[in-house]
């Protein structure tokens, strides 16, 4: 690394120090004002009905109550400072209506008891204990957190993409980041790259801008292939047909660092991206947001939903966004179209279903890719023409959630989804150059993927007083049935019939003649099919938390050329585990230790024809996670190595075939911190540092590096919001993102320079609007970065204005 890029470290290490001291520290920040949640309301008079909906919407609160108690009643409203009783205490008074608290943030309304002659009557009460204090709210929320809805602030305390159960992730013996809705929103993220950049081990987009697709690579590994979970199954994807998922319909995004196949089957050894979609709630809300941006960007989006039944039985949710916009890139665009109606019915108080329904269309840029010349830098020269090139594709997915409670030891959960992907994309691309004129051809894709998974378990909970266990036996399915068509165009010079136009280098004029007709389409087929019988138990002995599971994979995946009507099949298993542990001391430090297994289903044969096995990959992590007691805050600090083996090198023998002999290392070190220190206080920091190696090749990358994995990554974010005082609702934050550099090819012979990004934001939040103000990359440091030979240029200064109306 360079001097200046060594400085840039010392810098974010030093913030990150500090940063992580002050999450430590979260505790003595606990102050009585926060125990008290006080927040400044400005809620109208009105009715009764209305004014506690509004108070439960800025209070953060649900508020439980039949629908005929309000009834005609009046409310003054609620204007300036009160904590949550306070003000829901002036809000009913003089109304005949008390509360009881149920939860840290949960009341029941219901009729005032009658007075007797002579009686004084008590305003409402809590029931569930004396001293409303912060830690004891903390420790509730934790412990009653649904691990696939919101969190509480930044921090989320329980998942289920660890262990496939309701767990604390301070249990888990594996790392684990989240990444709530909250911080998606005060961040602007765009995508989920976007979302991911403020994640430990993660390098969000490793390839520099590029709008089509999500990209990431965790601890060394590519995994936007096979790493991708939405709801707990797998998004399958295509050559070119990936499921895109829309940010602003997702409620939280969660990181399972290592090998998971133990839970998931098939994928590589990096580690999974979980993404939990928002789902229906049993209060009523609604959100409408306008954004403007640089790059012609204009964008519209709404959330709503509450409950359908009087009785609560029912409820929906409906998202949805629109928006038409350009790119950094010349020519680009970034068009969606998304929507995702969603329904909960519970339909008894032991079994419920919500079925989650969502449809994306996007139009973009299929080769967004610039010129890099012989001496190696990349220009600002598009290699695509705009009258041919486009991306087109259309995606749908419908499916549920269920779950039934046999007793209060035994559940069933089950879920389903089925989706479809069109994908057309059109290119051109460059062919060669005599130093002034680019020579290019022409390229044409058609994707179809259509995708069904599900996933059943039984989970049971036993408890003997002195061992616990949450244990669970399920089955998953998966298939994938994809038709590749593609076709290519030449110009003459390259022997080839079509009129492709080229391009002059030194004055690049554009769409100068119509690309000509491409030869028909040649297809090829994959069909994918996937069944996993795992088993899982959670053993709690004391303060030691043991986890050990196993699972089979029996796959099969048909490759089909419809040409010439051959077909070659593939049937591996795969056995896979997990076992670790976790010591929980009562100050909040567990200190962890795992070994865990992944594998990959490999398409092809060698040269005798045999089918190539899966490749394996493996993990031994160690590390500490600390949640401190009384404080809204938690870290984790791991080490890992990860070895992969049955990696496909040259074979030496037979040139054009390959062997599998191959095998590559990654081992590092990570640190990872996120609190909500105050009511209006939330920090995220890390620090990861990866080595990868190429251990056996019979290629020249042997001894070398994977490319596009960079040894250094650090983060830093901030977003602090006023509560109270003349300007209470003003909001600020900002971040810094340092990526080093990574090598271009897998013979490490060039590389992609290190960067420093800088991120900001400015908002004000009144009692039903929000104005904000993001800069993404506010210095505009750009620097290009290539994978091989496709080149693209890092995110330029992205502007977002936004405002919005909620209720």
């Amino acid at each position: 690394m360079t001097t200046r890029g060594q400085h840039k470290v010392a810098h974010v290490m030093a913030s990150l120090l500090l940063a992580t001291t002050a999450l430590g520290a979260g505790a003595i920040v606990a102050t009585p004002a926060m125990a008290q949640d006080t927040r400044t309301y400005d809620i109208p008079a009105g009715p009764l009905a209305d004014v506690l909906n509004q108070y439960a919407r800025q209070a953060g609160v649900e508020l439980a109550y039949h629908a005929d108690l309000t009834g005609n009643a009046s409310s003054p409203g609620l204007k300036g400072s009160y904590s949550l009783a306070e003000g829901l205490s002036r809000i009913l008074a003089g109304t005949g209506i008390t509360y009881r608290q149920t939860g840290p943030r949960a009341f029941t309304l219901e009729p005032a008891p009658t007075a007797d002659a002579g009686a004084v009557q008590l305003g409402p009460v809590r029931v569930e204990g004396q001293g409303d204090t912060f830690a004891q709210d903390l420790a509730e929320e934790r412990r009653t957190e649904n691990p696939v809805g919101p969190t509480r602030g930044y921090v989320a305390a329980r998942s289920e993409t660890g262990t496939k159960s309701d767990t604390p992730i301070i249990e888990v013996p594996q790392s684990i980041s989240v990444v709530s809705a909250a911080e998606v929103v005060a961040q602007n993220a765009q995508t989920v790259g976007q979302a991911l950049r403020y994640v430990a081990g993660v390098q969000a987009e490793p390839y520099g801008f590029d709008a089509r697709y999500d990209q990431y690579v965790i601890r060394g590994f590519g995994e936007n292939v096979l790493g991708s979970y939405r709801d707990g199954l797998r998004e399958l994807k295509g050559s070119f047909s990936h499921f895109l998922d829309e940010p602003y319909g997702l409620e939280r995004i969660e990181v399972l660092r290592g090998p998971s196949s133990v839970l998931y089957g098939g994928n590589d050894p990096g580690g999974v991206v979980e993404t939990v979609s928002k789902r229906p709630t049993d209060t009523p809300f609604g959100q409408i947001v306008g954004q403007i941006g640089n790059f012609g960007r204009y964008q519209g989006q709404f959330d709503i939903g509450g409950p359908i039944a009087s009785d609560g039985s029912l409820a929906y949710r409906l998202t949805g966004l629109a928006r038409d916009s350009g790119t950094q890139v010349k020519f680009g665009k970034d068009d969606r179209l998304f929507i995702a109606p969603a329904l909960t019915w519970k339909i008894d108080d032991r079994t419920s279903i919500t079925v989650l329904t969502d449809y994306e269309r996007n139009r973009g840029q299929m080769w967004p890719y610039y010129y890099k010349g012989d001496d190696g830098q990349v220009e600002h020269i598009v290699l695509t023409d705009p009258e041919f090139d486009r991306l087109h594709q259309h995606q749908w997915n419908v499916g549920y959630q269920f779950d039934h409670r046999f007793s209060d030891w035994l559940s069933f959960h089950q879920g389903f989804r089925y989706g479809q992907v069109r994908f057309l994309g059109a290119f051109v691309d460059a062919l060669g150059t005599d130093g002034n004129t680019l020579y290019r051809y022409a390229g044409l894709f058609t994707d179809h993927n259509n995708a069904l998974t599900t996933d059943s378990r039984l989970q049971a909970k036993l408890d003997t007083g002195v061992i616990s266990q949450t244990i669970i036996v399920g089955l998953d399915y998966l298939q994938d049935h994809t038709v590749l068509g593609y076709s290519f165009g030449y110009p003459t010079i390259a022997g080839g019939t079509n009129n492709v136009p080229s391009l002059d280098l030194t004055d690049p004029v554009y769409s100068t003649s119509p690309v000509g007709a491409l030869p028909a389409e040649t297809y090829s087929g994959t069909h994918l099919r996937q069944t996993g019988l795992y088993v899982q138990d959670q053993i709690k002995v004391g303060h030691l938390v043991v986890t050990a599971g196993g699972r089979h994979d029996w796959t099969r995946t048909e490759t089909l050329d419809y040409a010439d009507g051959t077909s070659t099949v593939q049937t591996p298993g795969k056995f896979t585990g997990r076992v670790g542990a976790v010591y929980l001391f009562d100050n909040g430090l567990a200190p962890y230790v795992s070994y865990s297994t992944s594998f990959s289903p490999l398409a092809g044969t060698t040269f005798a024809g045999t089918a190539y096995k899966p490749t394996t990959g493996r993990q031994v992590e160690a590390g500490v996670k600390y949640q401190p007691k009384g404080s809204n805050s938690f870290i984790t600090a791991s080490l890992y190595t990860i070895r992969q083996d049955n990696l496909t090198t040259a074979d030496l023998d037979h040139p054009y075939y390959n062997v599998q002999v191959g095998r590559a290392r990654s081992r590092g070190a990570e640190i990872s911190g996120v609190a909500s220190l105050t009511d209006g206080l939330n920090l995220v920091a890390n620090y990861s540092y990866t080595d990868t190696k190429v251990l056996r090749s019979n290629g020249t990358d042997l001894g070398k590096r994977l490319s596009g994995v960079p040894t250094n990554l650090a983060s830093l974010w901030f977003d602090y919001t006023m509560k109270s005082g003349r300007i209470s609702g003003l909001g600020f934050g900002g971040g810094v993102r340092y990526v080093g550099k990574t090598y271009q090819d897998t013979a490490n012979t060039a590389t992609n320079p290190d960067y420093t990004a800088f991120d900001a934001v400015i908002h004000y939040d009144l009692p039903h609007w929000r104005i904000a103000l993001n800069v993404q990359n506010i210095g505009d440091k750009q620097v290009s970065t290539c994978n091989g030979s496709n080149c693209t240029f890092t995110q330029a200064r992205t502007i977002f204005g936004s405002i919005g109306y909620h209720w």
